[in-house]
């Protein structure tokens, strides 16, 4: 014997609202919350804070991220260190000249088609629908 629910306007807005809910979560996390591993906005949280210690994608300039500072960063996107590994295979990040790690030019391109830059102070700048 199966027993359903009723269908009602009341059931189906919860369902929505639910779900939404949880969509906002995965795609914008509240900063009080860790973003989903393997979402858009861990991957702007890992690449944001690569490019805060140096900007330039160059590996002759300014300087590398520390291994402290790299597990740091992969826990703020909600990855553990070795989760980060896509992010070198996407040619998203590098090594600088000084043995450290480092955003690449295609992972500043990356964030800016995103709309993250470093004229936006590293935030999420969403673009008007045309």
């Amino acid at each position: 014997m199966s027993t359903s629910i009723p269908l009602t306007a009341e059931v189906l807005i919860a369902i929505l609202e639910d779900a939404t809910a949880k969509l906002r979560a995965f795609i914008e996390p509240s900063p009080k919350h860790t973003p989903v591993a393997g979402s858009i906005s861990a991957r702007i949280a890992v690449l944001v804070g690569f490019a805060k210690i140096n900007p330039t994608g160059s590996p002759k300039a300014g300087r590398g991220v520390v291994p402290e500072e790299a597990r740091q960063i992969a826990a703020r996107g909600g990855y553990d260190p070795q989760g980060v590994a896509g992010f070198y295979a996407w040619n998203y990040l590098g090594w600088h000249s000084d043995g450290g790690r480092m955003i690449t030019k295609s992972g500043l391109a990356w964030l800016a088609e995103h709309g993250v830059t470093a004229e936006s102070g590293w935030k999420r700048v969403l673009k008007p629908a045309a």
